[in-house]
């Protein structure tokens, strides 16, 4: 949970699975949708919030790539470097929601530009990280992801062998460090606000 009164800076949900694929464009007179897959590995939804900057992406992809979520064959659970498997990041503004009433406000995210930017930061520092690791070069892995701002409903078709879900959020903590926990475990998902 993030200390008292601290707001967090970004928020993502990490889902295991063994094939997603999302459409990233819809449909259009005589062309054809276009989406982004990936064959075994991690989907990171992704959102950040106002005060957020490119000084939380260093610790945020080395926390989500390096967490032991990945469940191996004979059970063991690795980080996506160690499995290797590929990641499909997909920006979700909803997760930074607040439900006001009966209806949802998403006043604390990040404007437009400052998220675009940070998203774009975020996946090129996941595709260094996967093309410096040598198990996920050697296995060819990759990184596909979303349009950001997109705003029509994206499609996702995710299988899974496990429903596990794992929720995190960065805070800059009073010292300006960047706090780094888990908050509490709900079954097979985990939240976190950072």
């Amino acid at each position: 949970m993030a200390e008292s009164g601290r707001t967090p800076q970004a928020r993502a949900l990490l889902q295991q699975c063994l094939h997603a694929r999302l459409q990233v464009r819809p449909a259009e007179g005589d062309s054809a949708a276009q989406w982004v897959e990936v064959q075994k590995g991690l989907v990171i939804y992704v959102c950040f919030f106002k005060g957020a900057d490119k000084e939380l992406l260093p610790k945020m992809v080395n926390t989500l790539l390096n967490v032991k979520l990945s469940e191996t064959e004979n059970g063991k659970h690795v980080s996506i470097l160690d499995l290797p498997g590929n990641i499909l990041i997909i920006p979700q503004a909803t997760l930074g929601g607040k439900v006001k009433g009966r209806n949802m406000q998403y006043h604390s995210n990040s404007g437009k530009e400052e998220g675009l930017e940070l998203y774009s930061q975020f996946v090129t520092l996941c595709e260094k990280e996967l093309a410096a690791n040598s198990k996920c070069a050697e296995a060819g892995v990759v990184v596909e992801h979303g349009t950001y701002g997109n705003s029509r409903v994206a499609r996702l078709e995710c299988h899974s062998n496990v429903p596990r879900l794992q929720v995190r959020s960065l805070v800059r903590s009073h010292t300006g460090d960047w706090m780094d926990r888990w908050s509490k475990r709900i079954g097979n998902t985990l939240t976190s606000d950072l």
